[in-house]
């Protein structure tokens, strides 16, 4: 909830729903049958996370602020999870086909880790990471720095060879400078204003199409 650079960002207003409401929305879309599991700190001012999350009918788990990769690890062995999907709380554009494709190929292979963004060809707040429980704990040995535990696939992408990854890259061409995320207050009314113009309809857009009308919003 302080984000330094949007405080209070979590529960942002986006068109009419709070950011956290809008990307829980899109999350149950994926597959009905997959559980969605909001994992936040256990700091006192995150209780405002807890609360919506319940509210909207998602499990909740609390861990460490700064240790992401063990907040991570601690929820997936709580709920018996082998594999998961990192769904990041400031991408209310997630785009659900994408996150289908990669969690299919999870059930199809071995890989450590499916990722768009590896390679990144998709915008910034599109990003798919379906993570192997047993690889991210493999990851903690790997690379134990503070960076790592706060950034959970930044050491699977700084040691490919000690990892199977697989990308999954745009068809329609590059749009990793298109930003889809809300991180500042400039996102958030670029994001806020995409979404009363196309809230409901942007899953019938393609990714060159979004990116058109999003940087139609751009200020000049």
């Amino acid at each position: 909830m302080d984000s330094e650079r949007l405080p209070g960002k979590a529960l942002l207003d986006l068109g009419g729903r709070p950011l956290l409401g809008r990307v829980i929305e899109r999350a149950k879309l994926i597959d009905a049958h997959l559980e969605i599991v909001v994992a936040t700190s256990e700091r006192k001012i995150d209780d405002q996370i807890e609360n919506f999350a319940k509210a909207q009918k998602a499990a909740v788990f609390r861990g460490s602020l700064e240790d992401v990769r063990a907040r991570a690890i601690m929820c997936c062995d709580h709920y018996g999870f082998s594999r998961f999907g990192r769904i990041c709380g400031d991408s209310p554009l997630l785009l659900k086909d994408v996150w289908r494709r990669a969690i299919n190929l999870s059930k199809s292979s071995d890989y450590d880790l499916i990722t768009n963004t590896f390679p990144r060809s998709f915008p910034i707040g599109m990003s798919v990471e379906v993570f192997s429980i047993e690889a991210l704990k493999k990851s903690a040995e790997v690379d134990g720095s503070a960076h790592a535990s706060e950034h959970i696939g930044s050491s699977f992408y700084s040691n490919p060879t000690s990892f199977k990854i697989k990308n999954i890259v745009c068809s329609e061409g590059d749009f990793s400078k298109t930003r889809a995320v809300v991180d500042t207050r400039e996102d958030a009314d670029i994001v806020d204003r995409f979404l009363r113009d196309y809230d409901g309809q942007f899953d019938g857009m393609s990714i060159t199409e979004i990116d058109c009308s999003l940087k139609t919003f751009y200020p000049l």
